[in-house]
């Protein structure tokens, strides 16, 4: 959640854990950088940003973890800065696999196919709708 809709307990909590853990603060850091990357008014804005968040990340070498993010950023750059062109993202697609991920964790051991099927078309169904209470 951004730092921006947090309130009262919680963002007292975030700022706490932010202070007793540095590599918390720092992926916290980059994270947020990243997030105001989507907020610039075009591409090469974005690829400004882009480009200080990947140097400022460069200069970190305590954590193996943080610089593998920073390759992963370095390898799909492209495809970032093309969010600028189309302002389209695959957020939709991906938030898809988490359902459809968890489904199949849930239904281990099915054993029909069909029914393993029915279940995740099920999990996709948008629920714009709330069911009537019978009176």
């Amino acid at each position: 959640m951004g730092r921006e809709k947090l309130r009262g307990r919680k963002k007292q909590k975030v700022d706490e854990i932010l202070s007793q853990y540095e590599n918390i603060r720092v992926f916290y850091h980059f994270k947020e950088r990243i997030r105001f990357l989507y907020k610039a008014a075009n591409r090469s804005e974005a690829e400004r940003i882009l480009e200080g968040v990947l140097e400022e990340m460069r200069a970190y070498r305590r954590w193996p973890a943080l610089r593998r993010w920073q390759r992963s950023l370095e390898r799909w750059k492209e495809e970032i800065l093309n969010y600028f062109i189309s302002k389209s993202s695959n957020g939709q697609v991906e938030g898809h696999n988490v359902v459809v991920k968890l489904l199949k964790r849930i239904s281990f051991g099915m054993r029909d196919p069909d029914l393993y099927a029915k279940k995740i078309m099920l999990g996709l169904v948008p629920m714009k709708f709330s069911p009537q209470v019978l009176t």
